[in-house]
């Protein structure tokens, strides 16, 4: 099927600006699995494709937000992530279909453990970035998001079996959940039975009803807080859950014997409420300045409150009800305005250059806004608003769940090669452009993307009757080729937008030639 993007594609032009980038290179070669789970323990038939990658040992200081359906402006529950990591990295946008298994399918784990396969599992936009094991996110088809923070525990004895699992979770969740309390179940199971092979994470899933925040600790311990319709949850590098009611299951999932645990590991003292951030933190994550002041700022932006900063709450009521606008700020937040801004209004340079870790930072490598909806059929009312790079430079363009394709550039990327046919290269060479001269050149860029935020964010109504319509008249394949068409088509103009400031002349480039609100 040939669309309006393939003819876009085709006109890109393939004279671009060479700049150089200069990275600092970690890797270590590792395996990973490529598939997902079903059933329970090892089974001795293995017909599964394992790949290896490259895995960055650096810490991905990641940031979320998560806000319930009652706390924003159309009813949608919004889950967002800034994805943070460093070395070697690229980003390739994929849709997967649904696939059918045979009955004795497996899958191999990264650390060797054999699983039984699912019979079916579901479709899903699935953002990758390969050689890493722990910063792919996805939304499948029944509207789930999930995508994670690393927050370290002070587990040193973790119990696993089979090596434990960790890259595979969150993908389990995309191809199987139909619900985020169905993703934290499987993320429960799995994770009890393996044992989570990393020193521990904090992973966000939401769908059009409900949101959930997921601590999981090194071993076979976890726990999950539901965010509270009505509020927004901000979360760092650091556990954010406290209180914890396992007899309230509407509110709360978890490990049986969290609580005892701890009491027997010597983290909590059974005469005082449990806490489970201080229980099982890592100390230095927990009182971190970088995880502290991110949290307090994403609360100070979308509550307007200036919490201190040792009291800061799980989750808060919102000042307003939030859009995914919002949302974008605190994602594209450095702290302007306030004491922990080094920059003094960016004279100094770039925010990303002061030795404060912002939320917006030098290693965001791509940010997102997940607008969940059940008023209109999945593949309309579930919007994954993304950025190709550091939110602050560059544009969130609304990809439909329901596409059928991204367009070729957003598909591919090497880590080896600075491929310039490649969306991801392009909007990191520009990012890297616009530190140079962050004062005025990161202005300009915000006026540019503006105007195609401005547009998309005014014609979605208007869109989604359009969809609506041709999915009542037409059906639900015709309907995802217009969004396949509106996405691909506004994503093309974007990156062309890229391009064209990218080859201007750099020592005569204007400011105000793309400056379309000068």
């Amino acid at each position: 099927m040939v669309y309006a993007i393939k003819k876009l594609r085709m006109e890109r032009k393939q004279n671009k600006k060479r700049i150089i980038l200069i990275f600092s290179v970690l890797i270590l070669i590792s395996g990973v699995c490529y598939a997902s789970l079903g059933g329970e323990g090892p089974i001795e038939h293995d017909s599964s494709c394992e790949k290896s990658s490259l895995n960055s040992s650096l810490d991905h200081e990641c940031f979320l937000i998560l806000a319930g359906k009652n706390a924003t402006e159309d009813g949608s529950v919004l889950v967002g992530h800034n994805e943070d990591d460093s070395g070697k990295v690229v980003i390739r946008l994929h849709v997967v279909p649904r696939i059918e298994h045979e009955p004795d399918e497996v899958i191999r784990l990264k650390n060797g453990g054999l699983v039984r396969q699912a019979r079916e599992t579901y479709s899903y936009l699935w953002s990758e970035m390969p050689g890493f094991d722990f910063s792919d996110s996805y939304l499948n088809e029944w509207g789930v998001a999930i995508a994670s923070d690393s927050s370290p525990s002070k587990e040193d004895r973790p119990e696993l079996k089979e090596g434990g699992i960790g890259r595979c979770l969150r993908k389990i969740v995309a191809e199987r959940a139909r619900t985020a309390r169905d993703g934290v179940r499987i993320i429960g199971q799995l994770v009890e039975y393996y044992g989570y092979a990393h020193p521990g994470r904090t992973y966000m899933v939401g769908d059009p009803s409900e949101a959930w925040v997921v601590c999981v600790v090194y071993g076979k311990h976890w726990v999950a807080q539901r965010v509270p319709d009505n509020e927004v949850a901000v979360v760092p590098n650091r556990y954010v859950i406290r209180r914890v009611d396992l007899e309230d299951e509407e509110n709360f999932m978890g490990s049986e014997d969290l609580i005892t645990y701890a009491v027997k590991r010597g983290w909590h003292d059974p005469s005082k409420p449990f806490d489970f951030a201080k229980a099982y933190g890592k100390d230095t994550a927990i009182k971190s300045p970088a995880n502290t002041c991110r949290q307090w700022g994403g609360l100070l932006l979308l509550t307007e409150k200036n919490y201190p900063l040792d009291e800061l709450p799980f989750s808060a009521k919102p000042n307003r009800k939030l859009s995914v606008r919002n949302l974008t700020e605190v994602f594209r937040y450095h702290y302007e305005g306030t004491k922990y801004d080094l920059t003094e209004g960016y004279t100094l340079g770039s925010p990303h250059a002061t030795g404060m870790r912002t939320i917006c930072s030098e290693s965001t490598q791509e940010s997102f806004v997940m607008q969940l909806r059940s008023d209109m059929p999945a593949h309309i009312g579930n919007v994954y608003w993304r950025t190709s790079g550091r939110p602050c430079e560059s544009v969130y363009v609304p990809w439909y769940l329901g596409i059928l394709e991204f367009p070729e550039p957003y598909e591919r990327g090497d880590l080896e090669d600075k491929d310039m046919e490649s969306a991801y290269w392009v909007f990191r060479t520009l990012a890297d452009w616009a530190e140079e001269d962050y004062k005025n050149r990161s202005v300009a860029l915000r006026n540019v993307w503006k105007k195609y935020e401005d547009e998309a964010y005014n014609s979605q109504e208007k869109v989604e009757k359009k969809a609506l319509e041709i999915y009542h008249a037409e059906g639900e394949a015709q309907a995802r080729a217009f969004l396949t068409e509106y996405s691909g088509k506004l994503g093309m103009e974007v990156l062309e937008e890229a391009e064209r400031i990218l080859d201007a002349p750099l020592p005569q480039y204007d400011l105000c030639s793309f400056c379309p609100l000068a």
